[in-house]
């Protein structure tokens, strides 16, 4: 910020220069998040009135009085508080400011990427010209001391139109490619204060990329892998990786305001109405989210990720729900948890093997062939030197898929309590590969389904006995049973789990043991970078790191629900695995994309390149 005297017709007056940067603490992406019930972005607001009030005492302290002009900018966070700002010194200042006084002409505002901040036909001037006090949590110890100011003309009542004249001054530079342009949503009638120009470099990607050269190579670079094709392809799950990899059909692509505006689609199909958003926990998750990012972000992502099983399990349970709830909401059909659960695992396994499997038409027999049968032929056993083919003595496995790795490690859970030997991996292994090829040595051999089916009876009656207390009616036949129903009437078994405190329970629904998952996930994740080191045990960083995740583990039905939006929602699909998994891995898979796209270099190295359109002077 600075200021200097300046002369025009009317005389002299004082030219305050302010740049608003963009977030550099969790509070602040935290705030992106909180909309609020109001006609204004709660959070924004906040900032906005953080800037007031420095205004306030920077005018003071510097002894400012008479007329003042503006010049005001932001990219991103810092642009939609430079709207806001802009627009309360536009309105002249609402009596706030002593001693000076602006004219809406005398404000030029503008700001990049701006997410949208205003109602509209909604704000009133007394809502519009309020200022908050300084905020007096421990976390906002640097805020600006000020009163609380309540604006009480006689205009107080008088409804605003965002786009008037008098806000001919703000000049909003937007990309519709960018995410955060596209929020908060349409729907609930956001826009932003003054002019929008949407930004479109066709035929100018050359020139782009010339001037991100000058900023750092390193810019060049991830333009050219993530910003520079207007479409994109679509992803898929590769299971030999578990990476995100082009769509090999090939040819298949999406623009990113496309991509972006049907993700933001999703998410409202379950959020409903702004209030809906702060009222029932949205709101409060996302924030968490968002803060959590803005203290530990790449840290905290890397110790979800790294926990692989928590995360299928997590995944597992969480497209189950989204199953149960579209055959809702779609089919009008209520299907058990259990029944949710067998469509979820039969999706699965069926994309990952490769093979049919219908739920309502495949046996249990058929499925743990399908399924010993994909595990063993991705996997080899490394044999002691001292004991060579000695399965009981093998040090470890190879696999050529880490999808088979983690199934094999999946199936061992369900399974440890039959297996008895030293080597619980390799007595797995065995029993896998004699349910697949009925015997060791007949490994690889293409002997068909038949040739294990003693392995896999014996196996499925030693789980009927195991399991006849929740299902008495699943007999030594229950090979014979389709999928859905033995998933029917063993249901209750998906449901039990541990709670925070590490407690065995017993969850009422499906969807409440996916929210204990996903919660439990979060909260095991703060405790490994506490034990790490790489989060502080106690202190601001702990602390509020740690309500970010309190935050988000009250609220974990509403985060589920954001995530069937963001990642599986499909407009008018059937609900078909491929398709989710394919709305999963290309917005996955943009994530370096999304967070390089909000870089304030990106807009400078387009308004660069497009100076004949938008000169500057």
């Amino acid at each position: 910020m600075g200021h200097k005297i300046i002369k025009d017709g009317d005389g002299e007056a004082t030219l305050i220069a302010v740049s608003v940067r963009n977030p550099k603490n969790s509070l602040e992406w935290a705030g992106n998040m909180a909309v609020g019930k109001g006609a204004l972005h709660e959070g924004f607001r906040e900032a906005r009135d953080e800037t007031l009030r420095y205004l306030k005492k920077y005018i003071s302290d510097q002894n400012i009085s008479g007329r003042l002009k503006l010049w005001i900018c932001g990219q991103g966070h810092g642009g939609a508080v430079s709207n806001l700002t802009a627009a309360y010194f536009a309105d002249g200042g609402y009596g706030y400011f002593e001693g000076v006084t602006i004219a809406p002409e005398d404000v030029y505002s503008y700001t990049f990427g701006s997410t949208r901040t205003v109602v509209k036909n909604k704000l009133t001037k007394g809502e519009a010209g309020r200022v908050g006090a300084a905020r007096t949590d421990k976390w906002y110890e640097a805020d600006t001391p000020g009163e609380e100011y309540a604006y009480s003309g006689e205009d107080a009542s008088e409804v605003i139109d965002n786009s008037a004249e008098q806000y001919r001054g703000i000049h909003n530079y937007r990309d519709e490619g960018e995410l955060m342009s596209q929020m908060p949503a349409e729907d609930w009638e956001f826009e932003l204060f003054g002019a929008d120009n949407q930004l479109d470099i066709s035929g100018k990607e050359d020139e782009v990329l010339n001037y991100l050269k000058a900023f750092g190579k390193e810019y060049a670079d991830s333009y050219q892998a993530y910003v520079s094709e207007e479409k994109i392809s679509k992803k898929m799950l590769d299971t030999e990786t578990l990476s995100f990899v082009d769509d090999p059909s090939g040819g298949d692509t999406i623009s990113k305001k496309e991509l972006y505006k049907s993700r933001v689609e999703g998410i409202l199909s379950y959020i409903g109405s702004q209030e809906d958003y702060v009222d029932k926990g949205y709101e409060k998750a996302l924030t968490g989210l968002a803060g959590i990012y803005g203290v530990a972000g790449a840290e905290f992502r890397r110790t979800i990720t790294e926990n692989e099983m928590t995360l299928l399990k997590a995944g597992l349970y969480t497209y189950a729900g989204y199953v149960k709830q579209w055959y809702k909401t779609e089919m009008e059909q209520e299907l058990s948890d259990g029944e949710a659960m067998a469509v979820a695992v039969s999706d699965l396994l069926g994309y990952v093997t490769g093979e049919e499997i219908d739920p309502n038409s495949m046996t249990i027999d058929e499925l743990l062939y399908v399924m010993s049968k994909y595990v063993v032929d991705q996997m080899e056993p490394q044999y002691d030197p001292d004991h060579p083919d000695d399965l009981k003595k093998v040090t470890g496995f190879t696999y050529s898929s880490k999808a088979a790795k983690l199934l094999f490690r999946l199936l061992g859970k369900q399974v440890e309590d039959m297996i008895m030997g030293d080597n619980p991996d390799a007595e797995l292994y065995s029993l896998l590969v004699k349910c697949a090829y009925g015997k060791i040595e007949d490994k690889g051999k293409v002997s068909g389904p038949e040739a294990g089916k003693k392995s896999r009876s014996k196996l499925l009656s030693l789980v009927s006995v195991m399991i006849s207390t929740v299902a008495p009616d699943l007999t030594d036949e229950a090979g014979s049973i389709t999928v859905r129903r033995y998933f029917d009437a063993t249901g209750s078994l998906f449901l039990s789990g541990k709670s925070g405190n590490g407690k065995a329970v017993q969850f009422e629904s499906l969807e409440a043991a996916a929210d204990a998952i996903l919660g439990n996930m979060f909260r095991k994740a703060l405790k490994t970078l506490i034990e790490s080191g790489k989060i502080a045990a106690e202190g601001a960083e702990a602390e509020i790191l740690s309500s970010y995740v309190d935050d988000i583990i009250e609220n974990t039905g509403a985060l589920r629900e954001i995530l069937y939006g963001l990642l599986l929602y499909m407009p008018g699909d059937t609900l078909e695995f491929d398709n989710q998994i394919q709305t999963f891995a290309t917005v996955a898979g943009q994530k370096e994309e999304i967070l390089y796209s909000l870089l304030p270099q990106i807009y400078a190295a387009q308004l660069m390149a497009l100076d004949d359109l938008y000169p500057c002077e």
